[in-house]
């Protein structure tokens, strides 16, 4: 990847840190957020890396990594679209390049993170589930005309409430892959839950559009994320 100006940290060492430094304040009794940082893998359109990463630094959450391997480079059209964001992040330490995105996630569960990967091919059911409007992501820019339920744990494949994927005491990394494919099968394996964007849940009727595109989904489920740690 092809940085300029822009130097991005080693993902692994800011992530660890980064946990390491919220359980040493939780610990001594010190209210502290659950850091939230979004990762992408496959993201190969600079509009939507600068969006993304637009929506990370206007909502303050706390790191955007972004896979060296198979994500846009940082280039003067992702800065654009970013409005700044990239340098921002940048400049704070926030911004974080992966060179494996499935090794980097084995790490980082490790370390305590919790792995939601946005994926819109759940097979839970949103009636019995009893899904919100804010729990759930459609990262990838699927077909799917059935309604998609909120949070599955990628272990049990069963239905968990909403505030489970949104978990404000828990250090969170969502996952966000290709819009044509979705997540690759090695990251998928590193994911706690899935997660998905339902409108259906919050009683709204089935629309002409049935899907948002990476950078718009992705900013739904940061908004919901940060907001349960405010």
């Amino acid at each position: 990847m092809e940085a300029g100006p822009l130097q991005p940290a080693s993902s692994d060492s800011a992530l660890a840190a980064l946990a390491a430094s919220w359980r040493a304040k939780s610990d001594s009794g010190e209210q502290s957020r659950a850091p939230v940082v979004a990762v992408l893998d496959g993201v190969t359109d600079p509009q939507n890396l600068g969006s993304i990463a637009r929506a990370v630094a206007f909502l303050q959450a706390d790191g955007l990594v972004i896979s060296s391997k198979n994500c846009a480079p940082l280039s003067p059209a992702a800065s654009k679209a970013s409005a700044g964001a990239l340098e921002v992040l940048g400049a704070s330490g926030r911004l974080l390049l992966a060179d494996r995105t499935h090794r980097m996630l084995a790490a980082a569960r490790s370390d305590g993170w919790r792995v939601l990967g946005a994926d819109a091919a759940m097979d839970s059911d949103p009636e019995a589930s009893g899904a919100s409007d804010v729990e759930v992501l459609r990262a990838s820019g699927v077909t799917s005309a059935e309604p998609i339920a909120q949070s599955v744990s990628a272990a049990a494949r069963s239905p968990l409430h909403a505030s489970a994927a949104a978990d404000p005491l828990t250090p969170t990394l969502l996952v966000l892959g290709s819009e044509g494919e979705g997540l690759r099968f090695v990251v998928r394996e590193q994911c706690d839950e899935f997660v998905a964007i339902c409108p259906s849940s919050a009683g709204w009727s089935a629309g002409p559009v049935d899907s948002l595109n990476v950078s718009a989904a992705a900013a739904v489920l940061l908004y919901d994320l940060c907001r349960a740690r405010r």
